[in-house]
């Protein structure tokens, strides 16, 4: 028999998702109004390169903590989570220092400027750190928490996106730079959020760290795999046609990406579910 609260987290998932992707929809058409096509596909490859970031900054670190979160007592998971949140930081680094070797070249190939390529690496830590407070929210079955705050995401990304466009005359780098504050916004109060429930500790444990990277690590090329398959053809468009073909073509592909919604709701309130039955049994 089928929990009524997974029922419930389940049609709050929904309802979240729903209101999410309505919010950016009815951003679509004032974007479009006030870019030119090339704009929003510049727009377009910036969070196409953020998306495949952000598995790799994270090596999946919220699918880590949702695993941990129902084996490890606070103690050990704030160890756990403060080692997650050191790798992050050593991937980083590392990407700065690859950007710096190779950033002409990547540059070339997304049509995007170093110094955004510079930005995005770090927009993609500050997603990687509102995932796991996210996935934490969703482990505890807090899904009031999880949407209330993934909506007001969603809606200061909408307000800091649209008003810089309308005020300002250079389009793009408004939009560009409304985008990454909205980001970093939230990625400061998930910070903060996560030090006031004492989940980052300044202890180190060799063995949290490597028990992430051997669970986290594998998913990678699964998440990479993903993103071939759900955003690679834009980067091809961009190289074989043009940036104003890109935004034309994810104008389009806008309108049809509701299909998952319930999917992936309900797929939100089953994992923790699923891992609270599953350690239940392993006491037994």
């Amino acid at each position: 028999m089928i929990e009524k609260k997974l029922i419930t987290e389940a049609g709050i998932y929904t309802i979240s998702n729903i209101l999410n992707k309505a919010i950016v929809f009815l951003l679509l058409p004032l974007l479009t109004h006030y870019l030119i096509p090339s704009e929003y596909g510049t727009y377009v490859l910036i969070q196409v390169a953020v998306s495949f970031l952000i598995p790799i900054v994270s090596i999946n670190s919220n699918a880590a903590i949702q695993r941990e979160f129902f084996l490890l007592n606070h103690y050990q998971f704030a160890q756990y989570t403060s080692g997650t949140l050191f790798v992050n930081i050593i991937i980083v680094a590392f990407l700065y220092l690859l950007t710096w070797l190779i950033g002409g070249y990547i540059s070339k190939l997304l049509f995007i400027s170093v110094f955004w390529l510079n930005i995005i690496i770090l927009l993609a830590f500050g997603q990687t750190i509102i995932n796991l407070l996210l996935a934490i929210w969703q482990s505890e079955r807090n899904a009031k928490y999880y949407a209330l705050f993934s909506i007001l995401q969603t809606i200061i990304r909408f307000v800091l996106t649209i008003l810089p466009v309308v005020l300002f005359n250079d389009k793009l780098n408004a939009l560009l730079w409304g985008y990454t504050i909205s980001i970093l916004i939230f990625a400061l109060i998930s910070f903060k959020v996560l030090l006031k429930r004492n989940l980052f500790k300044l202890i180190i444990i060799k063995e949290k760290i490597i028990s992430f990277i051997r669970y986290g690590l594998p998913l990678v090329p699964h998440q990479i795999g993903g993103w071939l398959m759900g955003m690679a053809d834009r980067v091809i468009i961009a190289n074989k046609l043009s940036l104003s073909d890109v935004g034309f073509y994810n104008l389009g592909f806008s309108f049809g990406s509701g299909v998952g919604l319930i999917q992936d709701s309900f797929n939100k309130a089953w994992v923790p579910y699923l891992y609270k039955k599953l350690t239940i049994n392993d006491e037994y």
